[in-house]
């Protein structure tokens, strides 16, 4: 959620409030899914890919949404900065992909975007190289669903995309965190077969559920 990519960007001009990555999606916390429960199938027409410039201005009002509807889990940037976000995070996604200039702490991550037709709907993180005690920590998928597209069924069916992009890397045992109060994520993890395991304390004031969904 976790001060990684969007931290990085926050050293080089120092325009980020909240950020998304990769412990995703706390106030930055670690792997947290911030969606509202499924309640519909959605068009086979979503798709995810990679991040490009043709949707950075579905990104930009995406991001619009967060700060005017006081969304504090994804802010992944000042609107008001979206000149210099643009200028530099394709090389920043890049960078985490390949563990090029990141901090020596930080996993390497793989962020997709969920697109609809030519609406961008959200964002998938995903962390496929990590160790059980790593991934017990951090998780290894992260997303976050944009405001307007809430409660529309399109949580379940990103994490559904996460799990295929991990069978890609042969993750077999995925691990996720929620905050234990997020309902909504607890229920799409659940719709997605994940099983509690335990909690995971992150903060003083924060405590995580971690689960685990078996992706053979």
């Amino acid at each position: 959620m976790f001060k990684d990519i969007e931290k990085r960007i926050k050293s080089v001009f120092k325009l980020l409030h909240i950020t998304p990555y990769p412990h995703h999606y706390a106030t930055g916390t670690r792997g947290t899914l911030y969606e509202i429960a499924n309640k519909t199938n959605r068009s086979p027409k979503m798709q995810i890919i990679k991040p490009n410039e043709n949707y950075f201005d579905e990104y930009l009002k995406a991001c619009k949404e967060s700060f005017d509807n006081n969304i504090d889990e994804w802010k992944p940037f000042n609107p008001d900065h979206f000149d210099q976000w643009k200028s530099c995070i394709l090389s920043i996604y890049s960078d985490y992909e390949n563990g090029v200039n990141i901090p020596e702490e930080m996993p390497r991550t793989y962020t997709y975007w969920c697109v609809e037709n030519d609406t961008f709907i959200g964002e998938i993180q995903l962390r496929p190289f990590l160790n059980e005690t790593q991934a017990k920590t951090w998780g290894h998928i992260a997303y976050a669903i944009r405001y307007s597209k809430w409660n529309q069924g399109y949580g379940t069916q990103l994490l559904k995309k996460g799990l295929e992009k991990a069978k890609e890397f042969q993750i077999s045992d995925v691990y996720i965190a929620c905050h234990e109060s997020n309902i909504g994520s607890i229920k799409v993890i659940e719709k997605n077969n994940g099983q509690f395991i335990n909690k995971v304390k992150e903060s003083e004031d924060i405590m995580n559920n971690l689960y685990l969904i078996k992706n053979s």
